[in-house]
């Protein structure tokens, strides 16, 4: 018998086993839950203000100060030129 098999003499699925792969059920049960995540309405929390002080920005007295001098260097460094 030619194509004949357990299913009463179909051939398999054209696009595999006809079973759903790991992949497949993945890539669904991601997809429903990002539709079922965007279908939800957010609820906006109001938080209260808090309070600062503002004071305008001045030269502080520099007499007998130690001046100190440093260079930074970053842990890693990319060139991108």
């Amino acid at each position: 018998m030619m194509g004949a098999n357990s299913e009463g003499g179909r051939r398999g699925h054209p696009c595999g086993s006809g079973r759903m792969t790991g992949a497949r059920r993945l890539v669904i049960g991601v997809a429903l839950a990002a539709a079922m995540g965007g279908c939800r309405e957010t609820q906006r929390v109001e938080h209260p203000l808090t309070p600062v002080r503002a004071q305008t920005a001045e030269m502080a007295p520099a007499a007998n100060a130690l001046r100190y001098s440093a260079t930074i260097q970053p842990v890693a460094q990319i060139n991108l030129a």
